[in-house]
Formats: C-alpha cells, structure tokens, sequence
C-alpha cells in the first residue's frame, strides 16, 4: 500500500500529465478543453507544495479564460498565480534572478487590467451616449 506521500508524488505527476495536455489544447486553440484539464490538475494538486506547477497552471487558466474573452475570470486566476508566486519568492529570497515568472505575472495582469479597462470605457461611452440621446429626443 501507498504511504501518503506516494500518493502524493502520483497525484503530482497525474497532475502535471493534465497540465501539459491543457498546453497542448491551448496552443491549438481549443481553449474550453484547455480549461477543463488544468481544472482537473488543479484539483489533483491540493495540498502539494510544488509552487511552480501551482503558479503555471494557474497562469494557463487566466489565458484561457483571457482567450475566451472572460475577463473577469481571467483576472481571478492570474491573481491566484500571483499569490502563488509570493509565496515562492518568501520561500525563496533568490527566486526573482533566476526565474520569470514576476515577469509573466506582470504582463499577464497588465493585459487583463487594460482589456477590462477599454471595456468598461466603451460601456460608460455607449451608456453616456444612450442618455444623451433619450436627452435629446
């Protein structure tokens, strides 16, 4: 029988095999399919420590939901990967020279603020010229 670490480590792998299919599904473009495996690899990884795997899988699903033009669920996931990523950081004081992942962080909120952005813009631009016409009429 399995200790609990065993199971573990085989939960971690089924995990990042879900992981690496999501990858592949998001690079062809199907993002739904996408979406639905690295939610499965994120179940399998509860309670594990591997931060990297935890801070990718959320960043991948933030860009599906990016790609699928849900904004607000992107920005979610990418906050939870930005969590993620300060947790390696104080675990790792040297984490940031070696690694991007800050950097990935970054653009990826930075676009999602800026879509979010320009859509609230042309929201308030249609309502304000949707009063000014009942104004006007």
């Amino acid at each position: 029988m399995l200790d609990l670490w065993e199971k573990l480590k085989v939960k971690e792998k089924q995990a990042l095999i879900l992981f690496k299919k999501a990858l592949l599904l998001i690079q062809e473009g199907n993002y739904i399919e996408s979406e639905i495996q690295v939610s499965k690899s994120l179940l399998l990884l509860k309670g594990t420590t591997n931060y990297e795997l935890l801070f990718s899988a959320y960043s991948i699903l933030g860009s599906d939901f990016e790609k699928l033009e849900e904004y607000d669920n992107a920005l979610k996931y990418y906050l939870l990967a930005d969590d993620i990523l300060k947790l390696m950081k104080k675990n790792d004081p040297d984490f940031d020279s070696r690694f991007n992942y800050n950097l990935t962080a970054s653009i990826n909120l930075s676009f999602i603020y800026k879509r979010s952005f320009s859509i609230k813009l042309i929201e308030l631009i249609i309502l304000v010229m949707l009063l000014l016409n009942l104004i006007w009429n």
